[in-house]
């Protein structure tokens, strides 16, 4: 099992000196003069924030639901082989030789042309 250990769990005697060590290299990185102009206020807005404990906020509790899946992307994460299993079952013409996008899209036009 793997732990996870919190920012706040570590005490501030230990995380001074690497919060000070990275407050420097920001510094150091804000004298170089080819910095691009974003990145000058991306490093100024990371100095204002080192030190503050990130808020990590579940995307489904923002939304009171989980998100949804699309078929589309249900089939994107299925193997090709599994994909050309599940095409045969539902009667696509599929070959073993289809790229993932190929059998996917025999797979949607099939179900187009049943429930159409």
């Amino acid at each position: 099992m793997a732990y996870h250990i919190k920012a706040s769990d570590i005490p501030m005697k230990v995380r001074a000196p690497h919060l000070a060590a990275y407050k420097t290299n920001l510094r150091q990185a804000l004298l170089n003069p080819g910095l691009d102009p974003n990145r000058k206020t991306e490093i100024h807005e990371k100095l204002k924030h080192v030190g503050e404990m990130k808020q990590y906020v579940k995307l489904a509790a923002l939304k009171g639901q989980a998100p949804k899946r699309t078929l589309g992307d249900a089939l994107q994460s299925m193997t090709n082989s599994d994909l050309y299993d599940l095409g045969k079952a539902e009667g696509a013409s599929v070959t073993t030789r289809q790229t993932k996008a190929e059998l996917i899209a025999a797979i949607l036009s099939n179900r187009e042309t049943l429930g159409g």
